[in-house]
């Protein structure tokens, strides 16, 4: 009213500074505000994981369908090149532990078929 008389308009109000009490009042807002934050972050880190898995699940199904297409091209080299990974993994998984790798096999045993030229067991 007081402002309107001189021909002042208050448009905005703001406030600068604001000194809270020192104590348990101001201690448990900022336990508050910092409890609150925590549980956003948590949320946002479950919500991340949530996508994290989800593209996981489409990547592994994508990849299943393209072992599937390819297997269904090519069986023989598709059993060529899984026995291949094998034998890598079989053969360096101990070599690289305890500096060399047995294994005893018998030579008609499925598990080198791909060292026999017998392919596919049909």
């Amino acid at each position: 009213q007081l402002a309107r008389q001189y021909g002042a308009q208050i448009v905005d109000v703001r406030i600068r500074h604001a000194d809270l009490p020192e104590g348990s009042p101001l201690d448990s807002a900022l336990n508050r505000m910092k409890t609150a934050r925590q549980q956003e972050a948590a949320t946002i880190r479950a919500q991340g994981e949530k996508n994290a898995q989800i593209i996981r699940a489409e990547a592994d199904a994508n990849a299943a369908r393209i072992y599937a297409d390819a297997f269904n091209k090519d069986p023989d080299f598709y059993d060529f090149y899984r026995a291949m990974q094998s034998y890598r993994y079989t053969f360096t998984q101990d070599s690289a532990q305890s500096g060399e790798t047995q294994i005893i096999l018998s030579p008609s045993d499925d598990y080198l078929r791909q060292f026999t030229g017998r392919g596919r067991p049909r």
